[in-house]
């Protein structure tokens, strides 16, 4: 076996441990077993042109997913939203969640990712992540409910695929379908969010869970803020207890 096939054989071992999509560095895998840098570089070109692992940027792979389809951009930086123990960290928020709610169809070039901790935007795949603090706990059983917060912090600022009045329709579907407990699990998250969003997470809530399931919303929002809203009175009929006015749309 020539030193070609060695690290062939040798790769294909890695990956097979490895999830489709899941994202590896070179470094990682040649720390173990030291093969000579432009050989290895070789073989990984030749892997990607078959399909077998898809090239992120300069010595950052993933595995490929083997149908040809591209890599979701949540694969491409799986390493930068998941911990080593497979525990999420990290999220894709803004325009990324209206294209996985089905609202939108692309995404953007530049995308906002939601950490703990800032930390500079990093290329991988032809697209850019933008790395965006998030102080509230991000988990299994945050981070969907955070992506609608985020979705609603959002809804004004919309581009013209959607209207804001479909994304607002689209997280209070879901949130007609959740349980108390992760309805108020998300009224808890809401907290640390701004009047605007509090507000309108507190006349979805409202209108789906009953006032009660809202309370601790409408008790958190100063009484002098209105806050303009993207809405029209149909979407939104309960607006003026929850502190909230009717922005008008251009024409």
């Amino acid at each position: 076996m020539n030193l070609k096939e060695q690290i062939n054989s040798q790769l294909l071992i890695f990956l097979r441990g490895m999830e489709d999509g899941e994202v590896f560095r070179v470094d990682d895998f040649n720390a173990v077993h030291r093969f000579n840098a432009s050989q290895l570089s070789r073989v990984l070109s030749v892997m990607a042109e078959q399909g077998i692992v898809v090239k992120l940027s300069k010595g950052v792979y993933a595995k490929g997913s083997g149908d040809g389809k591209p890599l979701h951009p949540e694969d491409m930086i799986r390493d930068c939203i998941f911990d080593n123990t497979g525990g999420r960290v990290g999220y894709l928020t803004g325009h990324s969640y209206l294209v996985s709610a089905g609202l939108v169809k692309d995404y953007r070039d530049k995308i906002a990712v939601a950490v703990a901790k800032k930390r500079g935007d990093i290329s991988r795949g032809g697209m850019t992540f933008r790395f965006v603090e998030q102080p509230l706990p991000i988990n299994d059983q945050t981070y969907e409910l955070l992506q609608m917060l985020d979705a609603l912090r959002g809804i004004n600022r919309v581009g013209a695929e959607v209207s804001s009045d479909a994304v607002y329709e689209h997280v209070k579907a879901n949130i007609k379908l959740m349980s108390p407990a992760r309805v108020d699990r998300m009224t808890g998250l809401a907290l640390g969010y701004p009047h605007m969003v509090r507000a309108l997470l507190g006349s979805i809530v409202d209108t789906t869970h009953g006032i009660v399931s809202a309370s601790r919303l409408m008790i958190s929002l100063n009484c002098t803020t209105v806050t303009p809203v993207n809405l029209s009175p149909d979407v939104l009929p309960n607006a003026g207890p929850w502190r909230l006015s009717y922005k008008v749309k251009k024409q």
